[in-house]
Formats: structure tokens, sequence, C-alpha cells
């Protein structure tokens, strides 16, 4: 049997944890978060995005997946996304455009995306990726993403919400709107083509991506300001909304640092738990958002959300990553004993 990549788990891993304290400050912490709690959290989201796309291109490239492969599992991720937002939130799905909702439609079109010659690759990438000011600009930015209950006090509600208003979402306003975070997506499709390039990597192919990234990063800094911080949503207080072009340059400089620094030693033994935790990302997803919502709400009671003091955030917090951790271990379990699973197992359990 193939070796796992262990690079990929251990950076999915890093961003599940992050992920986990980005939305637990944002269901729990009292406002004002502090800094390092919404720069923290911040990292999740770029970080699954960006190896969505390099994962199809690996798919593409290395394994000849077809067309077939990558809509299914597009198709199931954005379905786990509606089963948050219906049964953990109590939401009408498909309005406000989680981050399962970007990825489910990115994969698919990441696909097509690999098919193209490189000149209409980067004609697209750039236009995904710079049009998003222009399109804020002119259409507005809401505030905060229509949200709708199914059933306000415990009755049935039918919404009356406009298609443009949703539409707007998708495309410019959402939580994660298809401009410019699909630029991500494509970013990690490119950055595999780049990286696949090199068969061994040596001391100078290590500084040339490094270099690389300085120079996205110096881009953002210089970028910084040049669009305001529109939102503070619902108490999510990370630094994307709205996904500025600052932003997306030193992320992205950030996420390739960081698979360099992994890859260089990845079976460091400090990597364990983030590796562990990164086998499952969609397990890990759904099982977080059930804790949130199921567990850490009911426990502080009704009328207390957004109300914990850092102190019993961060006591919160451990918790859930030690139940995780624990779920590793029992995942493990599974697979060493049903070696043969169906492909809707290995989709939420990983392959």
């Amino acid at each position: 049997m193939k070796e796992r990549n262990h690079t990929i788990d251990i950076i999915r891993g890093f961003a599940i944890i992050t992920m986990i304290g980005s939305n637990l400050a944002g269901e729990v912490l009292v406002s004002p978060h502090p800094l390092w709690v919404s720069v923290f959290g911040s990292m999740a989201a770029p970080i699954f995005v960006l190896l969505a796309g390099y994962l199809v291109a690996m798919g593409v490239r290395s394994k000849d997946y077809k067309f077939s492969y990558f809509f299914i599992r597009g198709l199931l991720t954005v379905l786990v996304g509606a089963f948050i937002d219906s049964v953990l939130w109590g939401y009408y799905p498909f309005f406000a455009v989680d981050v399962l909702y970007l990825t489910g439609i990115a994969i698919p079109l990441t696909y097509f995306f690999m098919k193209l010659p490189n000149v209409f690759k980067f004609s697209i990438f750039l236009i995904v990726a710079l049009c998003s000011p222009f399109l804020r600009s002119k259409f507005g930015y809401s505030e905060i993403p229509t949200m709708i209950p199914i059933f306000p006090n415990g009755k049935f509600f039918i919404p009356n919400v406009q298609l443009m208003t949703i539409l707007k979402h998708w495309f410019i306003d959402g939580w994660f709107p298809i401009f410019s975070w699909l630029a991500v997506a494509f970013s990690g499709s490119l950055f595999y083509d780049w990286k696949s390039k090199i068969t061994n990597f040596k001391n100078s192919d290590y500084i040339k991506i490094i270099s690389f990234s300085i120079i996205l990063a110096l881009v953002g800094y210089f970028l910084m300001g040049t669009e305001q911080r529109y939102s503070v949503r619902n108490n999510y207080t990370e630094v994307f909304y709205p996904p500025t072009l600052a932003y997306y340059f030193i992320f992205i400089s950030f996420i390739l640092i960081l698979f360099l620094l992994i890859e260089y030693n990845s079976k460091l033994s400090v990597y364990i738990p983030f590796r562990l935790i990164g086998v499952s990302p969609m397990f890990f997803y759904l099982f977080h958002f059930i804790i949130i919502s199921r567990v850490i709400l009911p426990y502080w009671g009704e009328g207390k959300e957004k109300n914990l003091p850092l102190t019993e955030y961060l006591y919160s917090y451990a918790f859930i990553l030690l139940l995780s951790l624990g779920c590793t271990y029992l995942i493990k379990l599974i697979k060493d004993r049903w070696k043969n699973q169906p492909f809707l197992v290995k989709f939420f359990i990983g392959g």
C-alpha cells in the first residue's frame, strides 16, 4: 500500500485545529476578540481551499481521476454544508455560502481549470483573483449574509428572498464567495504543477519558492489599506471579510512557506497530532460543529452565547481538541478492521 502524504495530512490537521478555534470563537467568545484569535482563525479557510485545488491537480495529473470522481466529491461536500446549515444550525441552506459550498463548487471547476492551456489558466486566474474589489465597489458588500431560520419561534417559515440576493452572496459577499475564493483553489492547482516539476527538492528550490512567497507577502503588505475592512460578521472576526487582495497575497505566502517547512521533515514527532487529525478532514469538520452546537452552547445555557471570557473559551477549545484526538484512535480502529470501505465511508473518515 502506498504511504500517505504526511505533509498534506499535517497541513490539513493544522487547518482543522485553527478552524475549530475560529468557529468556536465566533459562537461563544465575548467581543472584542484578541487579534491573535482573529489571525489564528483566519488560517484555516485558505489552507482548506488551496489544498482542495492542490488535491484536484494531484488526482488529475498522477491518478488520472475522471470528472465524475470530482463531481461526486464536490456534490457530497456541498450536501454536508447543507446538512450543517439546516440540521445543526436550523437555517435554510445554500443562502449564505459556507466554506463547504465554495469548496464543493471549486473541486469540479478546478478539474476543468486543469485541462486548459497555460495562457487560459493564468488569464482566468487573474480575472477571478483581481475582479472581486471592483465587484464589491460596484454592487456593495453586505455586512452580514442572509441567514433565515427554518423554524423561527417553532413554526415552519417559507422565506421570501430575491434571487439576486442569493446570487450576490454566491459571487460577491457570502461567507466564502466565488470571487475571489475560487482563485485560492486555482492557486493550489498551479502550485502542484510547479512543485511536481521538481523531482528532488534542493536548497535552491526551497529558496526559489520561499523568495516567491516573500514577494507575495510584500505585495500584500503594500496593498493593505486599499480596501477598508467592511465586516465583523455575527461575532466572526476573521480578517478575510471581505477577502481583499492584501489578505490573499499575505496568506498564500504563509501557506506556501508552511508547506515547505513541513515537507522538509514531515516525520517529526511534534507533527503527529496534526497528522492524525488531518487524515479525516470531513469527519472533523462535521464533528466540531456537532460538539459546538449540541454540547458547548447548551452547556453554557440559552442567551449566553458569545459571552464566554477568554479563559473559558480556551478550556472549551482544549476540550474539543482532546475529543478530536480521541476520535482519531477510533477512526484508526475502524480502518484497521474494515479494509475495503465504500466510497462514502472513505469520504467521511479519509481514505
